[in-house]
């Protein structure tokens, strides 16, 4: 996808929060992760639902927030005994 010249990026942010959505680059930014990831994602239908506005990927945040928690790991506890 086409990404916008920086001076619009947050511009579109700030439209894109009204709907309560993040825009590509927040997820990306928020995961550490490279365009070409999302892109993969959306192909292998992967990854937190989307919509597509124009050239322009949304995630609304509800289900983006849903997606995170299915990466959510729990520690394993480890009795003392055990460590020794």
């Amino acid at each position: 996808m086409r990404t916008a010249p920086t001076d619009n990026l947050d511009q579109i942010r700030a439209l894109a929060a009204e709907l309560d959505c993040f825009i590509d680059e927040d997820l990306q930014t928020l995961g550490g992760i490279q365009p070409g990831t999302t892109d993969a994602w959306r192909r292998r239908g992967k990854g937190p639902p989307y919509l597509i506005f124009g050239n322009r990927v949304l995630y609304p945040k509800g289900p983006a927030r849903q997606f995170l928690q299915t990466l959510m790991r729990e520690r394993a506890s480890v009795a003392a005994q055990d460590l020794l």
